[in-house]
């Protein structure tokens, strides 16, 4: 049975806005579906003290624990992507400890990882621009403070702080 609401607040709102198959514990959410085809679900964001649309994960922990989940990243243990099911969120600290469960979890399988040269075709691609393995090493060798190595360098400050706390080209930062 479907509930004509639009806003769902409540854990019996999931509950009556999803599909359930006999032997199945996952709520197939019946209601609005984002263009990664997982479900968005308008509901009160605990961190803004607004009512607003939120990806499944967000929205679920809102709903169900009556807070934000912070800085915390929550996820479905099922991986099922339209899952709305409470129990089976779960969440990490970090990306970093998603990737690691993911992988246990074997949904990295036939991810590709690309070389370097590819990398930068790609980027080229969408109309990114690669800094040179060069200015990173660059950066990553020097002890001076982002906004000055960032100036002699000609690149922005984001570019420095990214690449020296590894969320961009993690791959020379391990190898140096």
């Amino acid at each position: 049975m479907k509930a004509n609401k639009r806003i769902t607040l409540k854990v019996q709102d999931l509950y009556l806005n999803s599909h359930h198959i006999p032997g199945d514990t996952c709520w197939h959410w019946t209601g609005a579906i984002g263009k990664d085809k997982c479900p968005r679900i308008y509901t009160f964001d605990h961190a803004k003290g607004e009512k607003r649309c939120m990806s499944v994960g967000t929205a679920v922990w809102n709903i169900s624990r009556k807070e934000s989940p912070g800085t915390r990243l929550p996820y479905r243990k099922c991986w099922c992507s339209d899952c709305v099911n409470p129990d089976h969120l779960l969440s990490v600290a970090s990306r970093g400890d998603l990737m690691k469960v993911l992988g246990a979890a074997g949904k990295l399988a036939g991810v590709k990882h690309h070389d370097p040269a590819t990398r930068s075709r790609l980027a080229a691609q969408i109309g990114k621009t690669v800094t040179p393995e060069i200015i990173v090493k660059e950066i990553l060798a020097s002890p001076e403070k982002g906004s000055e190595i960032a100036a002699r360098l000609g690149v922005s400050q984001q570019c420095v702080s990214k690449i020296r706390t590894g969320k961009s080209h993690r791959y020379l930062s391990e190898v140096a």
